[in-house]
């Protein structure tokens, strides 16, 4: 069978939401990072628009505050690796299976490496708390969104068809990387505590080929 069923698909995703469950306990779990909880969102999902409280905050860290970041940095670095020593392939997956999941895994892998470039950036006050929260969405959303349209395309029957729509996923995703990396070129060149998030705000746009949807954030 060439598509995986529903719910070979929860069982894929499973040790994902415990693990984002585990992050968000163990950040809420720390009473040294309570003055930094009403700024920086722990536990959210890849994809979960951060409330006004964290979008609209335009301020950067203050000085108290940048040792905090440090240590809510190593506990989510923690918190992923012990994540990726979660093996998720079940006993009875098939190669086409394995591949399939590890890529999946990959976009989420990637997005949550792009955000540790955000947390040293907001580490050296180059990025306001608003705009990190922003920033986050938008590249965990570009990992959900991948995620999704390849799923979707294991489940066409035409092989052909498969192959087609999982290359156009991982392309759509690849530019969005591309799309990363120059912002991330021009957050580096920052002085800190110098771009309010009034003058660097995201903009996103989302275009449709079939039953495909891609957003772009920059």
């Amino acid at each position: 069978m060439l598509h995986l069923t529903h719910r070979k698909q929860r069982q894929m995703t499973q040790h994902l939401l415990v693990m984002q469950q585990d992050v968000a306990r163990r950040g809420m779990a720390v009473p040294d990072l309570d003055p930094i909880r009403d700024k920086i969102q722990f536990g959210r999902k890849l994809d979960s628009q951060p409330p006004f409280q964290y979008a609209s905050l335009d301020s950067f860290p203050t000085a108290a505050e940048r040792p905090l970041i440090a240590r809510w940095a190593t506990l989510r670095d923690a918190c992923i690796e012990r994540e990726r020593a979660v093996n998720p392939i079940a006993p009875n997956a098939t190669p086409l299976d394995e591949s399939f999941i590890r890529q999946e895994m990959a976009f989420g892998s990637e997005a949550e490496a792009k955000v540790g470039e955000l947390v040293v950036s907001l580490y050296q006050q180059k990025l306001t708390y608003g705009e990190f929260a922003q920033r986050r969405y938008a590249i965990g959303k570009a990992a959900v969104d991948a995620g999704r349209q390849y799923r979707e395309a294991r489940m066409a029957q035409d092989q052909e068809r498969q192959l087609q729509a999982q290359q156009l996923a991982s392309q759509q995703f690849a530019n969005s990387m591309n799309a990363w990396a120059n912002y991330m070129q021009a957050v580096n060149a920052h002085q800190p505590q110098t771009v309010h998030l009034t003058s660097s705000s995201v903009h996103c746009t989302s275009t449709s080929l079939g039953n495909t949807v891609n957003t772009n954030c920059n």
